[in-house]
């Protein structure tokens, strides 16, 4: 991630043909670290909690609260930069400002990305490599195991991958697809003659409202589930956005490429936020939480990645085709499908995903579970026990 980061900065020189041929490589090379680092950061939170009384699927959301800051990290840079250099700065008539604003931009990103690689570096691993893991006082052998060889014994395991990976898809749809045309609706809110520093404050703004919505999800958490959260989260996505899409149908100019603005733009403008807090409560952490606890500690971060995989198909086709969609059937129609893709959630996360337990000891794979899937249960999520309370009765 480091290197691809930096690299987005410093070799992206010549043609335009060639920069984008270079920034696709750099990118990609980015792409390839987050996807390895993205499962293994949860996975690795979930089996090393260290007290016993903490909720580990809560603890895993706590991990993920960074990303919400993350991004709105990029339009904070960009207010900055153009502080620097001068709003009115950038462009094609002022190609050397918006080449060193560009690289500065993407350059930043590798500082997290470096700070991750020294904090990994001195972290010390959860279990040593020569301890066998311990059940009942006995030392038992670590039993190897393809984890498609033991999904494939066992179907369940199958349709537990197609419920996480087809929701986090659909989610990631709506997601990257609303924050990727973020500068078009408030373009459509608020008229087109809006300027690049405006457009950052108002993406500040809107991506700010994901902030509370993602602290209040890990605190639901516990109470309700990671199941039932998903599905409470895909439901407001449909409520509000069935409301944009009457709202900008009623208005008639949604989409129209005009101009002008919406009639009422700050009460589009509320719903908009509230469509952000929506997509940052419930399915934004229950989509990385599920993998957590559908799988059995040794499938774990396998599955998990190959459902991550399957949400960055889904940006990739939020991203690539909101823009289109808008143009054909403008904002009102895009908010209806979205509606449409949501509901479709509720739909899969109720009948395909069955997660084993949000307790505080063992998130449900217990021996019994180990024992069916013919491997170990992990030592810190299942072979430690509830503390008990001494016999008061009984000196």
């Amino acid at each position: 991630s480091f290197v691809g980061a930096l690299a987005s900065a410093l070799c992206t020189w010549g043609s335009s043909t060639s920069v984008y041929g270079i920034l696709i490589a750099c990118r990609f090379i980015l792409g390839v670290g987050v996807g390895g680092k993205y499962p293994l950061a949860a996975t690795m939170r979930s089996e090393t909690t260290a007290d016993a009384h903490s909720h580990i699927s809560t603890e895993v959301a706590k991990g993920f609260f960074w990303q919400t800051p993350g991004a709105i990290a990029p339009y904070v840079v960009g207010m900055i930069l153009l502080g620097v250099f001068g709003e009115e700065n950038h462009g094609a008539n002022h190609m050397d400002a918006t080449s060193i604003q560009f690289r500065l931009l993407l350059g930043i990103g590798a500082i997290p990305a470096f700070l991750v690689v020294i904090l990994t570096w001195y972290q010390e691993p959860s279990t040593p490599e020569s301890q066998e893991p311990e059940l009942g006082g006995t030392v038992l052998k670590k039993q190897s195991s393809n984890p498609f060889t033991t999904a494939a014994r066992h179907p369940e395991l199958l349709r537990y991958l197609l419920g996480t990976g087809l929701s986090w898809f659909l989610y990631d749809i709506l997601y990257y697809g609303v924050s990727l045309v973020q500068p078009k609706i408030t373009d459509e809110v608020f008229g087109k003659n809006e300027t690049l520093f405006q457009t950052c404050w108002q993406g500040v703004i809107l991506n700010s409202t994901g902030l509370p919505a993602v602290v209040l999800a890990i605190y639901m958490l516990k109470p309700m589930g990671s199941k039932m959260l998903q599905q409470y989260g895909f439901l407001a996505i449909v409520a509000v956005c069935a409301v944009l899409a009457l709202l900008l149908w009623a208005d008639g100019n949604a989409g129209s490429g005009s101009d002008s603005s919406v009639d009422h733009p700050w009460v589009v403008f509320g719903f908009v936020c509230l469509l952000i807090f929506t997509l940052n409560w419930g399915v934004n952490v229950s989509t990385y939480v599920l993998p957590t606890e559908a799988f059995p500690p040794e499938l774990k971060s396998t599955f998990f990645g190959l459902s991550s995989a399957a949400g960055k198909f889904g940006a990739v086709a939020g991203g690539y085709g909101f823009d289109p969609l808008i143009d054909s059937i403008g904002f009102s129609g895009m908010y209806a499908i979205c509606g449409g893709l949501a509901l479709v959630g509720i739909v899969l996360t109720h009948f395909l995903i069955e997660p084993k337990g949000t307790d505080s000891f063992c998130a449900g794979w217990n021996q019994d579970h180990a024992d069916k899937y013919h491997m170990l249960p992990s030592p810190k999520e299942c072979n430690e026990e509830p503390p008990t309370q001494p016999n008061q009765s009984n000196p």
